[in-house]
């Protein structure tokens, strides 16, 4: 949930993107709220904060290469990962699996919560600023959050059902 404050706050900051005042109160606010939440142990909110901040930037880089080419650009950040990542695999010393359905989980995996959401991600950035799309990011941890507590039947706290109240509320006026 940090992901969508940061973006919307570098997109005023490095952008120069309109942010109103009743935005930036919802920022401090929806900032607030997400200190609620953060109740986990202080190693898994450092790495929160930093995934966030990375895709955060991402996104605000992505906005401002508006001239290339957004398919040639989700392919090139693909496969600079696929390198980054092939040390890592080889170093594990696993067999490459041969199963199809193994392939075929990967693959569907891969092009419809990865691939496609990314390349919408990256078109929307187009046309909307990124405060908007930060509000966008904020539905998957809200559902997250739901199938947590009415699927998995997790307990929350007053503090942390306080904290998801005023994500909800006041991350609507960013």
């Amino acid at each position: 949930m940090v992901c969508p404050l940061i973006t919307a706050f570098g997109g005023f900051v490095l952008l120069k993107e309109e942010l109103s005042r009743l935005k930036l109160l919802s920022l401090a606010i929806a900032l607030f709220s997400i200190i609620l939440l953060a109740t986990g142990s202080f190693i898994e909110v450092a790495w929160s904060v930093v995934i966030a901040t990375l895709y955060a930037f991402y996104l605000i880089i992505q906005r401002k290469m508006k001239n290339l080419d957004k398919l040639n650009v989700l392919a090139t950040q693909i496969g600079l990962a696929v390198i980054l990542m092939m040390p890592l695999y080889i170093s594990t010393h696993q067999p490459v699996p041969s199963s199809i359905l193994f392939w075929a989980n990967i693959t569907v995996v891969a092009v419809l919560f990865t691939i496609i959401p990314l390349f919408l991600s990256l078109y929307a950035l187009i046309g909307i600023p990124s405060s908007t799309l930060g509000i966008i990011i904020y539905v998957n941890p809200l559902i997250a959050f739901a199938v947590a507590i009415f699927y998995f039947n997790e307990h929350i706290d007053s503090h942390q059902a306080i904290g998801l109240f005023v994500v909800i509320s006041f991350g609507n006026c960013i």
